[in-house]
């Protein structure tokens, strides 16, 4: 008997974002493992974001981050297969991306 069953995308909206920001600590920002995708500038210009933890996610859409101008440090799992052009344009203070 196949294995027919498919992983469902789960991508995590501006709205997604917005709710995410109201919950983060000190600008650390953990995206939950359940969400595969961050869609295309869904956190453009959150100035309260400082770190952000990307695991789970397989792509992070155009502009997903661009100008989150206090943004320090991203750490992106391995299983992130897509960077968008410009995910992180204009994030003046981003100095440390682990991948």
């Amino acid at each position: 008997m196949e294995n027919t069953e498919k992983t469902e995308k789960k991508i995590l909206t501006a709205d997604v974002a917005r709710a995410l920001i109201a919950t983060a600590k000190s600008g650390v920002l953990i995206i939950p493992n359940e969400y595969t995708e961050i869609a295309s500038q869904a956190f453009i210009g959150y100035s309260e974001l400082r770190v952000v933890v990307i695991a789970g996610v397989q792509e992070i859409g155009m502009g997903a981050f661009a100008m989150c101008n206090n943004l320090i440090m991203v750490t992106i799992s391995d299983g992130t297969k897509y960077i968008g052009t410009e995910a992180f344009a204009e994030c003046t203070s981003l100095y440390n991306v682990e991948i």
